[in-house]
């Protein structure tokens, strides 16, 4: 069974991820920003620690600011993006896979309309702006 890391683990998604490890019995390990998690991760650091993530198979992107945080401080961006670079060249260092959820909220039409892949991109609102730069950051790395 592979050894999964996921970032951003005591969101929504993540929770939902935890459930499911119930029933499955996958080998996840959920990372936070808390300091109070069992499993606290300092981004800031992440390129320090880079060899503690030689054991997984995996990692799952799931962290970044809220739409409300993001309407109170928009240099979160300028956080989450470099965090998103430092991920990219840990699982390019490490031969990990990384499997990134970004959100529909990139695209205009998102509550409109039926979406595509030839959407127009919702580059106005933090939240959206925030999930398609890490998209690019993401191909460009890779």
């Amino acid at each position: 069974m592979p050894n999964i890391a996921v970032f951003g683990g005591t969101g929504y998604l993540a929770s939902i991820i935890k459930n499911q490890n119930n029933v499955k019995k996958n080998k996840f390990v959920f990372f936070s920003r808390k300091q109070k998690s069992k499993n606290y991760i300092n981004y800031n650091s992440l390129r320090k620690s880079s060899n503690n993530f030689k054991k997984f198979d995996f990692i799952v992107n799931l962290l970044g600011p809220s739409q409300n945080q993001l309407k109170k401080n928009e240099e979160l961006i300028k956080k989450k993006n470099k965090i998103i670079s430092d991920i990219c060249d840990l699982c390019l260092k490490n031969n990990i896979k990384l499997i990134h959820i970004s959100s529909m909220h990139v695209y205009k039409s998102y509550g409109i309309k039926s979406i595509s892949l030839n959407s127009k991109i919702n580059n106005k609102k933090l939240y959206s702006k925030s999930h398609y730069d890490s998209e690019k950051i993401i191909q460009r790395k890779f």
